[in-house]
């Protein structure tokens, strides 16, 4: 099912993260369980724009590559049987940066869920800044309390 318009307290009431490390401003559009379309606005005063760097700002790639999780996450995390559950980055790959991101632009993500499956979730990102690719990645993100652990006979 398609939703649209996303609001941040419906993220918050998907995700675990919080201010500082809550990325997302919206999710203009997501298939849940196929695809999400997320953003965030850079504004000026953002908290790591002071330290990266004063005299020349532009948004660290770990800020980068966050938005882009947690876009990825809303891909399934908007599926009622998922709302809420803890989540951990298990493996990042292909993890590229193209362009620099300055105060006053936003970066939208193009995120695809290609499986879920035993708590485990992989899929790709990408990022772009009015239409200029800017980053894209490959990740698996587990849901901790649904990771079926194999028993070892001992």
């Amino acid at each position: 099912m398609i939703k649209t318009n996303i609001d941040i307290l419906t993220i918050q009431r998907c995700m675990k993260n919080r201010y500082p490390f809550l990325m997302l401003d919206g999710i203009t559009e997501a298939d849940t369980m196929h695809y999400a379309n997320g953003y965030k606005f850079f504004s000026n005063n953002e908290w790591f724009f002071q330290g990266h760097f004063s005299d020349d700002p532009n948004v660290p790639g770990a800020i980068q590559l966050e938005t882009m999780i947690e876009t990825f996450i809303m891909t399934f995390l908007l599926e009622p049987e998922y709302q809420g559950k803890q989540t951990a980055d298990s493996k990042i790959s292909e993890l590229c940066f193209y362009r620099r991101i300055v105060p006053g632009e936003r970066l939208d993500c193009h995120a695809e869920l290609a499986s879920l499956r035993r708590g485990v979730a992989t899929g790709t990102v990408s990022g772009t800044v009015n239409g200029e690719q800017a980053c894209s990645c490959k990740l698996t993100v587990c849901i901790p309390e649904l990771m079926i652990v194999p028993r070892r006979n001992t």
